[in-house]
């Protein structure tokens, strides 16, 4: 449906590839700065979670999701990133401790938070 809103598309991508998305949004960024207009990325992913919190996904067998797991972005890259001897293992552990740290803290954060009103939900949007 793209090209009939006047999109460029380059067909569907692996979502779960993170050089195909960086290239396929490196080529759409490149267009649209040269004013060859919007681009649609379709990319195809794996769904890890379920519709909402109280979808049990008892649809999917277990060998099935960890299958996708193995093939999922992130490992993925840190594979790609360790064949080129880019990472070892020692860096990807301190890397995620780090990102558990942020993940916490950001937590912590929204948890302090106070709630806002009602009327406040449209604050900083822009159309």
């Amino acid at each position: 449906f793209a090209p009939v809103y006047g999109m460029n598309t380059p067909g569907q991508i692996d979502g779960m590839d993170v050089f195909e998305v960086m290239n396929a949004t490196k080529e759409a960024v490149d267009r649209a700065r040269k004013g060859q207009g919007p681009t649609f990325i379709e990319a195809k992913t794996y769904r890890f979670r379920g519709h909402s919190m109280a979808d049990p996904m008892v649809y999917r067998k277990k060998t099935e999701e960890e299958e996708w797991r193995n093939k999922g972005p992130i490992i993925r890259l840190q594979r790609h990133m360790q064949e080129l001897g880019l990472l070892d293992e020692a860096e990807m552990q301190a890397l995620e401790a780090e990102i558990d740290d942020i993940i916490n803290d950001s937590v912590e954060f929204a948890d302090a938070s106070p709630v806002l009103p009602h009327d406040a939900i449209f604050d900083d949007v822009y159309a």
